[in-house]
């Protein structure tokens, strides 16, 4: 049967101790862990752990690394870069950032200014870790504020969270139209039969200039008419006697045709 999607408890039977609130990373496929605090008393209180542990699962095996001048720290984060582990946060030494080489197993501490947290979110992408949220020891509120480090060249860069934007209130829905009825489909138009090109008219001859008319001489005025006489009233004609009915024509006889003239010879010209 295979071992995947399966738990199962790995003992530590060498240090016979147990930790809580510890902060761990995985690294070159071994699993890291930091801190915390074991189940021995010191002054009637829980002793915070130093210790940084490894586990190796190809061997199912557990080690200290000897590191130098470790802190003591409680819920605090840790990430693991270039053969180094960072650690920072925790209720002590809040503000603080540790760098432990695994090469040399030596504890040095970053002159970064970073804000006091504990619970603190840790995230490595590239050679940028990235710290948010937590609880800030100072304030005693949740932060609000995203820290992000360059681990290269040890600068610090902080980025405000944006406040979360008011909903905008929903809109009454609108009330559905009624569908139109569709439209009987127009019976095609017969396509038009093409019209014969006419064909192009001749250019007119320009016309002639007209000669300027003479000017009239004015005429001379009429002279006033004298006014005529009335005439007399004629008297009246007597009734003419109807006259008799002619007598119908007889019907002439149709004359011969005439014989053709001869064609007259041209006359000549006159001189002028």
């Amino acid at each position: 049967m295979s071992d995947l999607n399966v738990w199962k408890i790995l003992k530590m039977e060498k240090f016979h101790f147990a930790i809580a609130s510890s902060s761990s990373c995985v690294y070159k496929n071994k699993l890291y862990t930091h801190g915390g605090v074991s189940n021995t008393f010191v002054d009637n209180n829980l002793k915070v752990s130093s210790k940084l542990l490894c586990y190796d699962p190809a061997l199912d095996s557990w080690q200290v690394i000897p590191a130098k001048n470790l802190p003591n720290k409680v819920s605090h984060s840790m990430v693991a870069y270039k053969d180094k582990i960072y650690l920072f946060g925790s209720f002590k030494e809040q503000d603080q950032l540790y760098q432990v080489s695994l090469t040399t197993l030596e504890t040095k501490l970053v002159s970064l200014k970073i804000p006091k947290l504990c619970f603190p979110c840790a995230i490595l992408y590239k050679n940028k870790l990235s710290i948010c949220y937590g609880l800030n020891k100072e304030t005693n509120q949740n932060y609000k504020e995203y820290i992000q480090i360059n681990l290269d060249d040890n600068t610090v860069n902080k980025i405000q969270e944006e406040e979360p934007k008011e909903p905008k209130e929903p809109q009454e829905p609108q009330e559905p139209q009624e569908p139109q009825e569709p439209q009987e489909p127009q019976e095609p138009q017969e396509p038009q039969e093409p019209q014969e090109p006419q064909e192009p008219q001749e250019p007119q001859e320009p016309q002639e200039p007209q000669e300027p008319q003479e000017p009239q001489e004015p005429q001379e005025p009429q002279e006033p008419q004298e006014p005529q006489e009335p005439q007399e009233p004629q008297e009246p004609q007597e009734p003419q006697e109807p006259q008799e009915p002619q007598e119908p024509q007889e019907p002439q006889e149709p004359q011969e045709p005439q014989e053709p003239q001869e064609p007259q010879e041209p006359q000549e010209p006159q001189e002028p």
